[in-house]
């Protein structure tokens, strides 16, 4: 009981002693603490479209990104890196074909289109699954987390006059 009893006091102590800290803060000090910039929710969103929005041709980096191009290439075969990181997120004993099964045109509604395939069937990995390890590890060599910081709401936009959150689905010649 006064074990129970003493790891109150002391949490009580703690948020007392956190509290006594923030309230020494000058004025000018509160003022220099700002909010940071929130793509779509307190600065404008650049990428609106969602995953089509930053999957483009850009041949100045003479790099195809267009989710068409890359998964027509995976019709034959899938990236070895991007096979060997899916093939961790499905059930034991299901073992990846190393191909992408479905046609992917400029004309499909991504990512809604890959839900079919990536939303509930267990032989293929979840799309949240494979887009957080796909564009949320690695450092130098990841795109979105040098370029883009791996900022969320690239992908997951927010209502803000509703309070909710939504991926958005967008053809790429939109």
């Amino acid at each position: 009981m006064s074990k129970i009893y003493n790891n109150k006091m002391m949490f009580l102590v703690a948020i007392f002693i956190l509290a006594s800290v923030v309230n020494v803060m000058t004025e000018e000090q509160k003022d220099t603490i700002k909010a940071r910039n929130i793509p779509g929710i307190n600065v404008p969103d650049p990428y609106s479209k969602g995953c089509v929005s930053c999957h483009k041709n850009n041949p100045e980096m003479r790099f195809d990104g267009r989710l068409s191009a890359i998964l027509h290439s995976w019709n034959d075969a899938v990236d070895a890196k991007v096979l060997a990181k899916a093939q961790t997120m499905v059930p034991e004993g299901v073992i990846l074909q190393g191909k992408h099964a479905f046609r992917v045109t400029p004309e499909t509604s991504i990512p809604e289109a890959c839900n079919k395939c990536h939303g509930k069937i267990k032989s293929a990995p979840r799309l949240f699954q494979l887009l957080h390890k796909i564009h949320l590890t690695g450092n130098q060599d990841n795109l979105f987390m040098t370029k883009f910081q791996g900022e969320c709401t690239y992908c997951h936009k927010f209502d803000t006059r509703k309070g909710i959150w939504s991926i958005v689905s967008a053809k790429e010649g939109e």
